[in-house]
Formats: structure tokens, sequence, C-alpha cells
């Protein structure tokens, strides 16, 4: 019994030096607006608040890449995955009509119907029982009528038992994690968008 928990737990950290697969959406959304959007991966900086981290006059400059990932030997999420999930929210907001947005920029762009600025705050990896990614982070949603905050919490085991942790390798936590922030993130955004359509502004 020993050398099988031994072997599992091997086996997660093993699969945690792979980089993030792109993440889908596979429910289905019920409005689609047409518009053109923009999304920006903000540098994370320790100390900074929201209002200073989503400062629509500030650039990101050399720091193509946030910085909230953490990286212990071959375990991490670091700042690569950070991108490539930024990149895969993009393709999946244009893939279901929600709005159309060609590629991750470095900075806001308020010319386009919705910017949205997506920053890690946080990124927790705990071994415990099974490999469990621990994501904070904050989306900023803005039409020329409204916007929204929002800070994301969830992990790679929000849903699952015990049994899930033990059987789980480092590379499907990471994706699991990604699977579950995608997961809260468009609804919200779908649901922003419907809001401002109809001149309402609440908050999500």
């Amino acid at each position: 019994m020993r050398l099988a928990l031994v072997f599992t737990c091997l086996l997660g950290l093993s699969g945690c030096s792979f980089e993030l697969r792109p993440v889908q959406y596979d429910r289905d959304v019920s409005y689609q607006t047409g518009q053109t959007g923009s999304l920006q991966l903000v540098s994370y900086s320790e100390g900074k608040s929201l209002d200073q981290l989503f400062d629509i006059g500030r650039e990101n400059g050399s720091v193509k890449y946030s910085t909230a990932g953490v990286s212990s030997g071959q375990v991490n999420f670091d700042v690569l995955d950070e991108r490539i999930f930024a990149e895969s929210l993009a393709s999946e907001l244009t893939r279901k009509g929600l709005v159309n947005i060609n590629k991750v920029s470095e900075q806001i762009d308020t010319s386009k119907y919705l910017s949205v600025q997506l920053v890690f705050t946080k990124v927790v990896f705990d071994h415990g029982f099974g490999p469990d990614f621990q994501i904070e982070a904050a989306l900023h949603l803005k039409t020329p009528n409204n916007e929204v905050r929002k800070l994301y919490k969830t992990s790679t085991f929000e849903n699952d038992s015990f049994w899930d942790r033990m059987n789980t390798d480092g590379q499907e936590a990471k994706g699991l994690v990604a699977q579950n922030l995608m997961n809260k993130i468009i609804p919200d955004v779908e649901t922003f968008l419907q809001l401002d359509a109809a001149g309402a502004k609440k908050s999500l």
C-alpha cells in the first residue's frame, strides 16, 4: 500500500513539468454579439491593488507575461501556462461568438466593444492529497457604457472526491484547474454582455 502511494505521488509530480494544453469551453452559450473585443494578460506586481493593475494607462512594458505563477522543481503553473490560458480564453470567446478577439494584447485596447483584462494574482501548489493547483485570478470587463471586476478562486479538485485526487497526475491537475477557471469566466462574460445590451448595470 505504501509503495503504491509513493508511486502515485511520483506520478503526480512527473506530469507537472509539461506546459498547459489549450483549454476549451464545452458548454453552450445562448447569447452572441458579433462585436470585436480585446484581451490583455496583465503582469502581476506584488503589493499593487486591482485599481493599479487594471489602470488603462498602464503598459506591460518589457514584461511579456504575468509573474504570479509558481515554479518549484518540476511542479509549476508558470507564466507560460498563464499565457496559454489567456490565449485559450480569447479563442473560446471568439469560437462561441461572444466577441471576436484576434490575439492576446500587451496593453488594453478600449477601441473595441469589449475590453478584457486578466491577471493571475496567486497560484499555489499543494500535493498533500493528490496534486492540487489553487488559483486566484481577477477579470476586468469594460464596454463603452459599463464595466465590472471579479475575483475568481478555484482549484483542481473543487468538485472531486478523495479518490479522484489520488488518481490524477500533475498534468491532469493543471488542466483541471484551468478548465474550472474557464467554466467560471465564460458564463460571467456572457451575462455581462447581456446586461450591457439591456442597458443594465449589475455586479456579477
